[in-house]
């Protein structure tokens, strides 16, 4: 299970930097404006499994941390981590690339360019395609199927991004996981509010 999780981030990783130079809309020039709000610690620090577990009601069993970099200087940061649980797997990934914001429409939010691999883009045209637009969670939110390998949930608010992913049993591309999502994704916003 450990292995699949692993696997299943670092697609999650892939997929999350695809066109992540992309499409910016905004950008403040003043790279100190909000620094103050760039933490220095990493997301398994920030939302602990512990927290995970009384959020969704699973018992997560393990968490790891598999990407976290910042710098003040130009008000970057993001951070990743896993939590494991019997059966499956969630992932959150929060980043900010200085003081840009970011669109807001679904096709920018995870498409991008052609990558060359038939079957990623095939994955990525029919998640849009498919895709839930989540209401009343940050300034744009949307919940893509991403053909069996894992759920997603996309979260725009303000200068961040929000990523929040789940994998396994009894967690599909249905209400029951929209909701679980929508519960750690608004967890997320208030720690970066």
């Amino acid at each position: 299970m450990k292995t699949i999780s692993r696997i299943s981030l670092v697609i999650f990783f892939a997929f999350t930097f695809i066109n992540c130079g992309e499409n910016k809309i905004k950008t403040n020039s003043d790279p100190t404006l909000l620094n103050s709000e760039i933490p220095d610690k990493k997301m398994c620090e920030l939302l602990t499994k512990e927290t995970m577990s009384s959020i969704t009601g699973l018992n997560f069993n393990e968490e790891m941390s598999t990407l976290h970099q910042t710098d003040k200087s130009s008000a970057k940061y993001v951070s990743q981590c896993g939590y494991d649980t019997d059966g499956g797997s969630m992932g959150v990934l929060v980043r900010r690339f200085g003081n840009t914001s970011f669109p807001k429409t679904k096709e920018q939010l995870i498409g991008g360019p052609e990558t060359g691999n038939a079957e990623m883009d095939a994955m990525m045209h029919k998640a849009i395609e498919t895709c839930k637009t989540v209401e009343d969670l940050g300034d744009a939110a949307y919940f893509y199927d991403l053909g069996g390998i894992y759920n997603l949930i996309v979260i725009f608010d303000d200068h961040y991004q929000a990523h929040i992913t789940s994998y396994g049993k009894g967690m599909g591309f249905d209400d029951k996981t929209l909701e679980l999502s929508k519960k750690v994704a608004e967890k997320v916003i208030t720690i970066f509010k």
